[in-house]
């Protein structure tokens, strides 16, 4: 079951539910903003790993179980998606009750909501005039955002979820993104006008 509204996922097994929040707290528990980077990198390269019909390799299956454990409060069961156990000296990969799929699947959903969220055309109007330079991705930057914007403690933004964040800054400032949706708006028909004229 996922919570599109605000990036939340759970999974059933054996009677228990495991809740995956992917707020900054989470993100902070893969580790350092460096450590992120790597750890998102491994895991969109199982999910091409998986689209070409290949196993993953112990790395790309780590990252992506440590980012759903760092999403957890619970203790995921190895049972669950699998995991390598040696045979004389040879890692050998245990199938778990769900398809290794679902785990890179999941894994991904988790960084893409926790790091990206989903921006409106609000949030990338802000995004592009605050010119970030680097890729890497530092929660602290976006907690110290909430605290300053709105208000927040740091416990309770600690807890937000990008999402979260992002729709409470559109709520904060409404008229800002009324404005850049209604330039979007304007953006897309004019592209639509210069589509048309080019089939004539």
């Amino acid at each position: 079951m996922i919570n599109v509204a605000i990036g939340d996922a759970a999974i059933e097994f054996e009677g228990l539910e495991y809740i995956l929040r992917p707020s900054f707290y989470s993100m902070q528990r893969i580790g350092s903003p460096e450590e992120i980077k790597d750890v998102a990198e491994w895991c969109f390269s199982a999910s091409q790993r998986i689209a070409a019909g290949q196993m993953l390799i112990r790395d790309e299956l780590y990252a992506c179980l440590h980012v759903l454990q760092s999403c957890c409060d619970l203790d995921i069961p190895h049972e669950l998606f699998g995991y390598y156990d040696t045979d004389e000296d040879e890692w050998v990969f245990i199938e778990g009750a769900a398809p290794v799929e679902n785990l890179v699947t999941l894994a991904n959903l988790m960084l893409n909501n926790g790091m990206n969220g989903k921006p409106s055309a609000f949030m990338m109007r802000r995004a592009k005039t605050n010119k970030v330079k680097s890729s890497i991705f530092d929660p602290l930057e976006f907690v110290s955002s909430a605290v300053c914007h709105l208000g927040l403690s740091f416990d309770d933004a600690w807890n937000l979820t990008m999402i979260q964040l992002q729709r409470a800054i559109e709520n904060k400032f409404p008229e800002d993104k009324k404005k850049a949706d209604s330039m979007m708006t304007a953006a897309e028909l004019l592209a639509l006008k210069a589509k048309i004229k080019g089939r004539k």
